[in-house]
């Protein structure tokens, strides 16, 4: 008999053995009794293990905690029979915390049956069932389980779902393959639904092959992706009359879309680093409609990404009659090369206003427009900077048009020149003509104005310029038509003439104080139920602080002076 207590790769190890001893051939010694560890240091029995050449060089590293175990030896010294119960809690694997294990094994060093769970307290569990051959250093096992609580896995990935696993593992120690399936009914990431997945996975040689497909999608995908060494993955996706109205209910939009769309993908790179992979994406098909517009490609759009660039080749399409052309590229990184402005991204769409208003009440951001129109618009957008920084500029004709707002008489004769550029958002010049009077209108606005207006970051230049917002309106030949959508038509009858007026204003701020300048009337030939009311110089109301006063009134009529 013998009875001890040892330390061997930082654990206590206790014994209790005894057998019976055959002189002459001791291998075939009886030996009966247990071995036990308890409170192990996981990382330094991994360490010991390593060094025997029985597990790969890196494992110690990823695995910490400390473990209990029993083992119940039987048998012989040359052929003993083994029983190990094993327990440890509190243990940390490849970063991921919080896990529990009790095994099971039974056999001796040729062969022996393995049986583990593997807990998370979050819920998610794994078993291991197989064999394994120790004199050997290989196994042959069957691993199922689920996974609801994705951040309890450490992972930065906003995914959730509950996945069920189907794995078979096989082979040496450090050489382990293993294949089977991963599947979810109802996997999200982030807000967005995406619904059944179903993944074929394989690991061969520290290359993990994922076959994955997403039906509510019409989605599938290949993915190698090397696990060690150079840790770099290799995609291939294809999307076949994928439902436009899915794709938006999985990112949470709310849209008067429908239709199909078909696409082929490639992305290769770092897993490490995959802001600097490189992708290719080709849209071959888009056929869509938005109430009563058709929404199609007018031929494959192609779409490139390379070392945190993003590289629009080309997209066309139309919405009705209206025509949308993209091209260009945009440093989607801050690291990622300078972009020249002469390659900068850049959108053109032409169109009629009628088909545009459609489309944008369509795209569920313009329900509350109230307005109608016709007529020819032209839109220039650029995009150059980089991440979340970009350099927005635009311009913008409209006109020849009408526009018209509710139950209101139209606008015509629409004239607008508009721009975004430079730290100013500006309408360079605007003329229509509204109930027999003619406006003409000039306007600028700093956008350093508008930033909590805009998302953070949209214009990058809105604190490049100091001047003050400004308007200037000129209203000619005025007349009592200007009223009639207000007054009943007896009291549009008791006025006659017109006026002609011109109004300044300047502000430095959205505050109403710094409001300033002067609305004048430049002409007012006006009669009121036959009384003619003349001004002998032009009015002039001031603004100041955002307080009208008048400057100058001097009207006279039938013998009365108004001061």
């Amino acid at each position: 008999a013998h009875q001890g207590k040892y330390v061997t790769a930082g654990a206590g190890i206790g014994t209790a053995l005894m057998g019976d001893v055959v002189r002459h051939d001791v291998m075939h010694s009886s030996l009966t009794g247990t071995i036990e560890a308890r409170d192990t240091d996981v990382s330094r029995l991994m360490t010991t293990l390593s060094d025997a050449g029985l597990l790969d060089r890196s494992t110690p590293n990823v695995v910490t905690g400390r473990l209990d175990a029993v083992v119940s030896v039987s048998g012989t010294i040359a052929k003993p029979a083994i029983h190990v119960n094993a327990s440890g809690r509190g243990l940390s694997a490849f970063d991921v915390p919080d896990i529990s294990i009790d095994a099971n094994a039974t056999g001796d060093l040729a062969q022996a049956a393995v049986d583990a769970r593997v807990r998370q307290s979050s819920g998610n569990t794994i078993e291991i069932k197989g064999t394994v051959w120790p004199n050997e250093s290989r196994l042959d096992t069957r691993i199922t389980g689920s996974v609801s609580d994705w951040s309890a896995l450490a992972s930065p990935a906003p995914v959730s779902g509950t996945a069920d696993i189907r794995l078979d593992a096989r082979g040496p120690f450090q050489a382990i393959t293993a294949s089977g399936t991963v599947s979810m009914t109802d996997a999200r990431y982030g807000d967005a639904a995406l619904g059944p997945l179903d993944a074929q996975v394989g690991l061969d040689a520290g290359v993990a092959r994922i076959a994955l497909s997403a039906p509510d999608f019409g989605a599938k995908a290949q993915a190698d992706l090397r696990l060690a060494g150079s840790r770099s993955g290799v995609v291939d996706m294809q999307v076949v009359d994928a439902s436009i109205e899915r794709l938006l209910q999985a990112g949470g939009l709310v849209a008067d879309l429908s239709g199909r769309l078909s696409l082929t993908a490639h992305g290769e790179g770092s897993l490490d680093n995959w802001q600097h992979a490189v992708a290719a994406v080709e849209i071959s098909s888009l056929d869509g409609r938005s109430g009563a517009l058709a929404i199609r490609l007018q031929e494959p759009a192609r779409i490139w990404y390379d070392g945190g660039t993003l590289d629009v080749l080309s997209l066309e399409t139309t919405v009705g009659e209206t025509r949308l052309s993209v091209n260009g590229r945009y440093a989607v990184v801050d690291d990622a090369p300078v972009v020249a402005s002469g390659d900068a991204l850049r959108g053109v769409l032409v169109g009629d206003l009628s088909h545009i208003l459609d489309a944008v009440r369509a795209s569920g951001f313009g329900d509350a427009i109230d307005v109608s129109g016709k007529g020819p618009v032209v839109l220039l957008t650029r995009a150059n900077g980089r991440g979340e920084q970009p350099l927005l500029s635009a311009d913008l004709e409209l006109g020849p048009a009408e526009v018209t707002r509710q139950d209101l008489p139209p606008v015509s004769g629409v004239q607008v020149r508009a721009r975004v550029a430079e730290g100013w958002a500006e309408i360079v010049s605007a003329s229509a003509d509204w109930q027999k009077a003619s406006v003409t209108l000039q306007a600028r606005v700093p956008l350093r104005l508008l930033d909590q207006r805009v998302p953070n970051g949209l214009f990058a230049a809105t604190d490049t310029v100091r001047g003050a917002a400004s308007l200037d309106l000129r209203a000619v030949s005025v007349t009592a038509q200007a009223l009639s959508p207000f007054l009943p038509p007896e009291s549009i009858a008791q006025i006659d003439g017109a006026l002609d007026a011109t109004v300044h204003l300047e502000a430095s701020s959205l505050d109403w104080a710094s409001l300033q300048g002067e609305a004048r009337l430049d002409r007012f030939d006006v009669a009121v139920a036959g009384v003619s009311l003349v001004q002998q110089e032009p009015t002039r109301i001031a603004i100041e602080k955002g307080i009208a006063r008048p400057a100058t009134w001097t009207w006279t009529g039938r013998g009365t002076s108004l001061v």
